[in-house]
């Protein structure tokens, strides 16, 4: 089974205005005993409208038109993310409905057709299962890397770095509790979207 960790890093949260500014994935291949990384994909993605961009979510990106100088267009970007997705099993992330819709607006604002994801697994809703009998605190990524003691590969808050700590806070809680099988059609979202 391939599992592709998802991790998106936005230009803000607003779904009509913002768009994403970078993407990591991470797959790895689940055997009965152990998963297994088995490759790792990141992209900076040009923004096109870098004027309607949150000041806020910026600075926590890291972003600089220096540092995207030489960043991957959406359409190139789209490519490797079809190529990822439909090889894989099940994805996997942290709020994943927040990186799903944001990928779907970008095939829409393309003129690509929407994909159709795989069922996936929310480390946030398997977390808030943990928050809610009083095993843990609250449910970010940061809080949960902190009480697991995951150490950061990489600037936290870019797409990779992210998408790699998901992958190991998951391997974590999956052995304090269980996984639930979301889809697109019926998404896990806190935010009530």
């Amino acid at each position: 089974m391939i599992i592709t960790v998802i991790d998106t890093e936005t230009t803000g949260l607003d779904l009509l205005n913002h768009e994403i500014i970078e993407i990591g994935i991470v797959q790895a291949r689940i055997d009965p005993t152990r998963i297994v990384r088995t490759c790792r994909w990141e992209a900076k993605i040009k923004p096109r409208y870098i004027e309607r961009a949150s000041p806020v979510a910026l600075k926590i990106n890291g972003y600089s038109e220096e540092k995207w100088q030489d960043a991957m267009s959406q359409e190139h970007a789209i490519a490797d993310i079809k190529s990822y997705i439909r090889t894989s099993n099940l994805l996997l992330g942290q709020n994943l409905i927040f990186d799903l819709r944001f990928i779907n607006k970008m095939f829409n604002d393309n003129g690509e057709k929407l994909l159709k994801f795989p069922d996936y697994h929310d480390t946030k809703l398997m977390a808030e299962q943990l928050v809610y009998e009083g095993k843990l605190k609250r449910s970010s990524l940061d809080y949960l890397c902190e009480h697991y003691k995951i150490r950061n590969r990489g600037r936290p808050h870019t797409a990779l770095a992210d998408a790699s700590r998901t992958l190991d806070v998951y391997k974590r809680l999956l052995k304090e509790t269980n996984a639930v099988n979301l889809s697109s059609n019926k998404p896990y979202d806190p935010y009530g979207v």
